[in-house]
């Protein structure tokens, strides 16, 4: 069971399963091809056991649609390996038996409008037993809305489910950590028409139990926990609900909308791995439907972005590069899918690090998307945009990557002006410009919009999530808030563990925040650890390992932490060679934020090691490209006149030089730091002793 007002996201693509299985239309051949996938599946899983055989023998010869109910009641093969998908959430494996739940929710559906034509109210009991944790989770959650996973029984007689949940036997059963449970489900049919039910007690092969069983996901409401001192069980009182229904229904109706253009089946059900963050599950969907389908350009297109998120970009560009080489001569009804191959190209070479190719198929996607549909044409250039605002981000064209991303924004909320995973991107992308232009509460409000959408319609290890929790991570470490800060990076990197995108270039920068954190927090061998790995993943993704942005990030940050160690020279270093890779990907003199941050790196080392002119020289050009394209009050600009001051104390007779940068530095960290922070105090006790 699920607590929608804990977690909705799998409730949400559960839904849209649900609506793909429904709105199959019925094609026999395609309905043999997917009844065959299924039956070799339970071969495979009971090949070892005679009985279950020879029941799927009899299914394979004997079973009609209109058979679904009675097979599922008969506590076989069929019973027993569905809720076992349904429980564990196996949504591909639910798609492998899409021909028997297709026809059971149909038989469902059928028996529940004849129930409706002779009654409007029920009461419906369940008996079970649950842990002490699970009952007091119920006990704290009572008005809250419960999703259940799987097919739920119940049965019209509250004997059967006292009997289910050991109660009229002293309770034996009952533990110190096991205790009975009996659900009281009352069903306003009049009220809950999104509620699937049916009265099966004449379908089953155990009529005693006077049973009722309701369809998978349904909803209902907690209304109250009590319990029964004399009998020594709960009674929990729900209700069927539709409410859980309006959870993200926009959303659901869009999405639904979206995978209905497409007549295929295989790619629907494919898209919806991608989209729910299955990216394992896919890579495996995908790569054995290639083997049936090579010559399908679509396909390749999937295998590339597989290979893209799994951080394998020469396979992936090979894959993407043939899909589009297929489509592009192809008529106009495919201009839309190669503007988004296009798109996905840009993004790839973005990865690689080669951001001038990028933009040159960024322009090509634009191109295309003027030649389709006006809908398509918003939506594709939408996601054209808000890729090629972030490759002028990395180029450090700050203000026009903010343009970008602000006309994507104001595309997508046109076209679907409500919450949904595309507009949750849009706003991280956009966190990151505000971010960079040291306008750091437009960045936090981005992302606690962000968060507020993934926790409504993602599941809770959706691998975005990662990206949401790393940029959250950011915005404290810039407060200084390392602690909190570094909650957030592990938070991230446990979510790229668990969705196995631990190996992709995203985790690169989780690794290096935590690193950063880590510094902050003088935790410096740990920090090193952090870049190490951070090094191997590099090798891994980029072999051979040429001139890249996160090659340079790491060694400028790995830097820091020698610094901090008094290792001035193996820090100055590491910063040359961040500085060097820097100047050979982006042009020397158009002012690049990470030129210029190594700059200030290596003048801060120069300091350290008493060489004033050396640091004068490089902190006066950092200085200077910062000026030149950041905000008046960004945190980089105080670093910088922090630095200035600590050079001019160090030259005799030069304090009034130091007062001036050292007021401009108070100055910016007020608007940025808490007013008790100890950078503060520290800057303003040597503001104090100047004048003294």
């Amino acid at each position: 069971m699920r607590d929608l007002n804990r977690e909705s996201g799998s409730f949400i693509y559960l839904q849209l399963f649900k609506r793909i299985i429904q709105n199959i239309v019925p094609n026999q051949v395609a309905m043999n091809k997917s009844k065959q996938e299924m039956l070799e599946k339970c071969h495979l899983y009971y090949r070892d056991n005679k009985k279950e055989m020879e029941n799927i023998a009899k299914f394979e010869r004997e079973y009609t649609s209109n058979q679904a109910i009675k097979w599922y009641t008969n506590d076989s093969f069929i019973y027993k390996l569905v809720n076992k998908a349904l429980r564990t959430e196996d949504i591909n494996t639910l798609y492998t038996y899409r021909f028997y739940i297709r026809d059971l929710r149909a038989c469902l559906a059928e028996n529940c409008q004849l129930l409706r034509e002779y009654t409007s109210k029920m009461m419906v009991y369940r008996g079970a037993k649950m842990s002490k944790t699970e009952i007091e989770r119920l006990c704290n959650s009572i008005g809250h809305l419960l999703a259940v996973n799987g097919y739920l029984s119940t049965s019209r007689n509250k004997c059967v489910s006292e009997m289910f949940a050991g109660i009229g036997s002293n309770n034996l059963s009952n533990t110190d950590n096991i205790e009975a449970i009996i659900f009281f489900i009352e069903v306003d049919l009049e009220k809950s028409s999104e509620t699937i039910l049916a009265d099966i007690q004449h379908l089953s092969s155990h009529k005693d139990e006077e049973e009722v069983l309701f369809d998978f996901g349904s909803v209902f409401k907690i209304e109250s926990m009590e319990y029964d001192e004399q009998l020594h069980y709960w009674k929990c009182s729900l209700s069927a609900s539709d409410e859980g229904y309006t959870v993200g229904k926009e959303y659901i109706n869009y999405a639904e909308n979206e995978l209905g253009k497409c007549d295929d089946i295989e790619l629907i059900f494919g898209s919806l791995l991608l989209e729910m963050g299955e990216w394992s599950k896919g890579r495996i969907y995908f790569e054995n439907l290639k083997q049936r389908r090579s010559y399908d350009p679509r396909i390749s297109f999937f295998v590339g972005l597989i290979h893209q998120i799994s951080g394998e970009l020469d396979q992936a560009l090979s894959h993407l590069m043939r899909a589009f080489n297929s489509i592009i001569s192809q008529k106009k009804e495919f201009m839309a899918f190669t503007a988004l191959v296009c798109c996905s190209i840009l993004q790839l070479y973005h990865m690689k690090g080669d951001l001038n190719r990028a933009l040159r198929f960024g322009d090509k996607a634009l191109e295309l998307c003027q030649q389709v549909s006006e809908y398509e044409n918003v939506m594709i250039t939408a996601q054209v945009l808000m890729s090629i605002g972030l490759v002028h981000f990395d180029k450090g064209n700050d203000d026009t990557s903010l343009e970008y991303l602000e006309r994507s924004f104001r595309l997508l909320q046109r076209i679907c002006p409500f919450d949904n995973p595309a507009i949750m991107n849009c706003l991280n992308s956009l966190s990151c410009a505000h971010y960079h232009k040291g306008d750091y509460n437009k960045a936090l409000d981005c992302l606690l919009r962000c968060a507020e959408i993934g926790e409504q319609l993602l599941p809770i290890d959706h691998p975005i999530i990662s990206s949401i929790e790393n940029n959250i991570g950011k915005q404290f470490y810039k407060q200084g808030k390392y602690d909190e800060a570094l909650q957030r990076f592990r938070r991230a990197a446990d979510i790229d563990e668990r969705t196995s995108t631990s190996s992709s270039d995203g985790h690169i920068v989780v690794l290096n925040n935590i690193g950063k954190a880590l510094y902050r927090l003088n935790k410096f061998d740990e920090a090193i650890m952090q870049y190490d790995k951070a090094f191997d993943l590099i090798e891994k993704i980029f072999r051979p390992l040429l001139d890249h942005p996160y090659v340079a990030y790491t060694l400028k940050n790995k830097g820091e932490v020698l610094f901090a160690l008094n290792d001035l020279f193996g820090a100055f270093e590491l910063f040359k060679q961040a500085h060097d890779i820097y100047e050979r990907l982006f042009e020397p003199d158009n002012n690049h934020r990470d030129i210029a941050k190594c700059k200030y790196l290596i003048g801060l080392t120069h300091l350290a090691l008493g060489n004033e002119q050396k640091a004068a020289d490089a902190l006066d050009k950092a200085l200077r490209m910062w000026t030149n394209v950041l905000p008046k009050n960004h945190p980089d600009l105080a670093l910088c006149h922090q630095s200035m001051g600590d050079l001019h104390i160090q030259k005799k007779g030069e304090t009034d030089k130091a007062f001036l940068h050292f007021r401009t530095t108070i100055s910016i960290y007020e608007e940025h730091l808490p007013v008790d922070h100890q950078r503060l105090r520290d800057l303003k006790r040597k503001l104090s002793d100047l004048h003294n």
